[in-house]
């Protein structure tokens, strides 16, 4: 797919010009430019890079959600179906500048040990 083979070619310019990324930084988000597809973001879990769909790069739900794979949580499913639990940041994303206030809820919170 057309964001997969971008995402390449910038992980490996951003490589060249400053060295191995998983080495040095905990997280690199890459947001990637529009027409790359129908997709809004991704990220691995227990992985260093997270990757956003144009301006979805600027949404906070989409960042939480997708640095939450990152640290190594995974969905948070209502009813089975993933994406429609809407009590953290593990469920839904929302296009939103300043919102939602939410953090991960506290199953999320718990497997992080925070409690």
């Amino acid at each position: 797919e057309k964001h997969r083979i971008i995402r390449e070619a910038v992980t490996q310019k951003a490589t060249d010009e400053l060295g191995d990324l998983s080495s040095q930084f905990d997280h690199v988000m890459l947001c990637l430019p529009p027409g790359t597809g129908n997709w809004i973001a991704y990220a691995y879990i227990n992985n260093w890079r997270s990757v956003y769909n144009d301006e979805w790069c600027t949404k906070p739900s989409a960042q939480m959600h997708e640095i939450g794979h990152n640290l190594g949580l995974g969905h948070s499913t209502e009813n089975g179906q993933k994406y429609d639990d809407q009590t953290g940041m593990m469920g839904y994303s929302y296009f939103e500048d300043d919102g939602p206030t939410m953090c991960f809820n506290n199953a999320k919170n718990w497997q992080l040990g925070f409690y």
